[in-house]
């Protein structure tokens, strides 16, 4: 498609096309549950058996904290809004 841009032609240097898996919990979940989660994933994603399968199927590993996955989807959210309503899609 030579006459289609591609995203970054059209002005979008930073959208990340990545499928992201979030482990999200109520508001109000107690600090100790937030914690026993945080702590208990990031064992699992720092253990090298886990790295070595993800990395035999290409996959790439992340971590982010709850503030960062805020601070990720707000930004998402902002950038696939704003790409929309150019492309026409929303008003």
């Amino acid at each position: 498609f030579p006459d289609i841009p591609c995203m970054k032609d059209m002005g979008y240097d930073d959208i990340d096309f990545n499928i992201w898996k979030y482990l999200l919990v109520p508001k109000g979940t107690s600090d100790d549950i937030v914690k026993y989660l945080h702590d208990n994933f990031k064992k699992v994603i720092e253990d090298p058996e886990f790295i070595a399968s993800m990395n035999k199927m290409e996959m790439e590993i992340g971590y982010l904290t709850g503030k960062e996955i805020d601070n990720k989807l707000n930004k998402e959210y902002k950038l696939v809004g704003n790409m929309l309503k150019e492309l026409g899609f929303i008003k």
